[in-house]
Order: C-alpha cells, then sequence, then structure tokens
C-alpha cells in the first residue's frame, strides 16, 4: 500500500475530505446526504484499489457510481435548489468515464485518472457551494 502515500494522493484526499466535512458540518440536508455519499463512495473506491490491476474502472467502483447517481437524481429532483443538477451531470460524466474505460481498454490510465479526478472534485465543490449557500439562507445563520 506504499502507492497510496504519495504527496499527490495524500494533497487530493485531504482536500477532497475537508470539502466533505465542511459540507457535513455547515449544510443542509441535500448538501450533508450527497457529502456522506460521495465520502463514503470515495473511501471505499481507495479501499478496493489495487496497485497491481492499474488504476482502471472496476465493475464494483461502476455498481457504487450507480447508487451515488439514484442519490444524487432523487436530491436534485426533491430539492428547490438548482447545485444539484450540476452534481447530476458531473456524476453521469463519471459513469460515462467509467463506461468508456471498459468499451475502449486502450485509453491511457492516466488520461482515465485525470478526468475521473476532476470530475470527483467538480462534485465535492459543487456540494461544498451548496453547503456554503445553505448556511446563508437558514434562519438564524
Amino acid at each position: 500500500m506504499l502507492w497510496m502515500l504519495s504527496a499527490r494522493f495524500l494533497i487530493e484526499n485531504a482536500i477532497y475530505y475537508a470539502g466533505g466535512g465542511f459540507a457535513l458540518w455547515k449544510g443542509g440536508r441535500e448538501e450533508r446526504l450527497l457529502a456522506a455519499a460521495l465520502l463514503i463512495e470515495n473511501t471505499l473506491s481507495i479501499l478496493i484499489q489495487s496497485p497491481h490491476a492499474g488504476t482502471g474502472p472496476r465493475y464494483v467502483s461502476l455498481a457504487m457510481n450507480l447508487v451515488v447517481l439514484a442519490l444524487v437524481l432523487y436530491v436534485a429532483f426533491t430539492s428547490n435548489r438548482r447545485w444539484p443538477l450540476l452534481v447530476s451531470a458531473l456524476q453521469i460524466l463519471s459513469i460515462l468515464t467509467f463506461v468508456t474505460r471498459i468499451i475502449d481498454p486502450t485509453i491511457g490510465v492516466w488520461a482515465y485518472v485525470t478526468v475521473d479526478i476532476t470530475i470527483g472534485f467538480g462534485m465535492i465543490a459543487t456540494v461544498v457551494y451548496g453547503a456554503a449557500t445553505s448556511a446563508r439562507r437558514s434562519p438564524g445563520a
């Protein structure tokens, strides 16, 4: 598991978990629900990764992403806020990234990883935005 101790890996995850923690701390119901889902999915993805199998898609990760998509779509369709729609779109892009890599395994691993990390940061940043604006909208905040 030494590959998980790289500075890049640690910094990326520190930023990701800090954003999720902020959303859990300051967010409303929607922000907390989505932050928890994204943090759980990220943690499980880290735990199932194998340094010997590369960093390509796995069907378990795809299944986890589909579960998160169902939750994100539920929040997007029941919320009166717009930011969950962006999280839904990014989650769909994340799933399409998995599917694309499954269909065409010649796509470079780093291209796949870069897109997946960028989409992940976009989702958590959007949830952080939702938490920050939720705190301002709350009475007495």
